[in-house]
């Protein structure tokens, strides 16, 4: 039975064809590209978790709040709300933008605020949707578009309040250093809320997350507020003159 089995091994691999020169070429450039795919794959690994860990380090990017936090964090009443004051601050850029224009001058007259405010908005809406119904679940469509409005209205705050402090434009100077105020001081609410996520602090994830959705519409609502009591002012002023 051995003899036998040995025999027909041998014819067996007696008859199989051997690769040609050509196709063992093939399989090894295959095997070498394939290596150096995964040898690559393996360099990057670390170096994506060091940019994600710098990241979360400098409050760019937190992680999403655990499931399980979902129904304290929709409990709270002033949590909740908090989402509706861009939609406050965005309405009012939206329905009366001729104040920011006229003192936008003399770079940025022609910046179209009206939009500016459509879109803070519609964050506010994108912000309750993302951070209060859907808090929890990451892969609603919801926290990419809340993301994406939030990011870009902050940019474009950030932008506004770096002119007025270079001088070009010609905002009421306690308007102007209110808003700049609110910029910086939602920027570290948005810090402060990250870090909390990142430590499983529950209630301190509320806290500075309602703050960061508070404090820049609360400080650019007062900006314009004060931007409105000073033209009346001036009106007045030369009303009596």
């Amino acid at each position: 039975g051995t003899l036998s089995d040995a025999v027909r091994l041998h014819a067996l691999e007696a008859t199989t064809p051997s690769p040609s020169p050509t196709m063992q070429k093939s399989f090894e450039t295959h095997a070498l590209l394939t290596g150096n795919a995964e040898a690559r794959a393996a360099e990057d690994t670390p170096r994506r978790s060091d940019v994600g860990s710098q990241l979360h380090c400098c409050g760019l990017r937190g992680p999403p709040p655990p499931p399980e936090w979902a129904a304290r964090m929709q409990s709270v009443w002033w949590y909740r709300v908090s989402s509706f004051s861009y939609c406050i601050a965005g309405s009012l850029a939206a329905v009366r933008p001729e104040p920011l224009a006229r003192h936008a001058v003399p770079c940025c007259a022609d910046f179209p605020f009206r939009c500016m405010g459509v879109a803070i908005t519609l964050n506010g809406f994108a912000s309750f949707a993302a951070d209060v119904i859907h808090i929890g679940h990451p892969q609603t469509i919801w926290k990419p578009i809340d993301v994406v409005l939030a990011t870009g209205n902050t940019i474009v705050q950030m932008l506004i309040a770096t002119l007025q402090l270079l001088g070009l434009t010609s905002f009421p100077p306690l308007a102007g250093s209110v808003f700049a105020a609110s910029v910086c001081a939602a920027l570290y609410c948005k810090r402060r809320s990250a870090r909390a996520v990142a430590e499983q602090d529950c209630e301190g994830a509320i806290l500075w997350h309602a703050m960061w959705h508070y404090s820049l519409p609360g400080g650019a609502l007062l900006a314009q507020l004060l931007i409105s009591t000073d033209e009346s002012d001036e009106g007045s002023l030369k009303r009596g003159l």
